[in-house]
């Protein structure tokens, strides 16, 4: 789930659909191929940022109140997540499953947990509340604001956002 989350199932989605465009609209070539140069560019510099800002924190342990969004992220960067629910958010979330949650936080000393944009912040803020950690936004780029609609903001600066956060929850080192 969630291959937009690593940069190179998003390089070759985006080379695929410039050869379909170019296939099907063979007079706007220049211009399909001009965006994809420009993704191209921010995608390699993702990849640096990334690479760069993660590679020395003080935790690499994602804890996630909602689902597995982003596993192919954490995979990638060597980050270890802990997500609350499954690969998707049907269902209740159990009082156990909680409670081991915030058994978690207290044990590892997490001091931060990291929750999507579109999910109702209360899980979060009831496990921040017992555990004292602060919460972090990530964005799982598959439901976008109408403020980030309006203000026509990117993949790659949803992605920033994410760096950002999770440099500043999992305390790494800014180079």
């Amino acid at each position: 789930p969630h291959v937009w989350m690593d940069f190179g199932a998003v390089r070759t989605m985006a080379h695929k659909l410039v050869e379909l465009l170019i296939e099907l609209d063979p007079a706007h070539q220049e211009g399909y191929l001009a965006n994809w140069h420009r993704l191209e560019a921010e995608i390699e510099a993702l990849e640096k940022s990334f690479s760069k800002q993660l590679a020395d924190c003080q935790s690499r342990e994602v804890v996630h109140v909602g689902h597995l969004a982003f596993s192919l992220l954490a995979k990638r960067y060597q980050l270890t997540l802990f997500a609350l629910a499954g690969t998707s958010h049907d269902g209740e979330h159990s009082a156990r499953k909680l409670a081991d949650l915030v058994k978690l936080i207290r044990q590892r000393k997490i001091r931060a947990l990291f929750t999507e944009e579109a999910i109702s912040p209360r899980l979060a803020e009831a496990v921040a509340a017992e555990t004292e950690a602060v919460i972090l936004p990530l964005y799982t780029v598959e439901h976008v604001t109408k403020n980030d609609f309006d203000h026509a903001v990117t993949y790659s600066q949803l992605m920033q956002r994410n760096l950002d956060s999770l440099t500043r929850g999992l305390v790494c080192a800014r180079s």
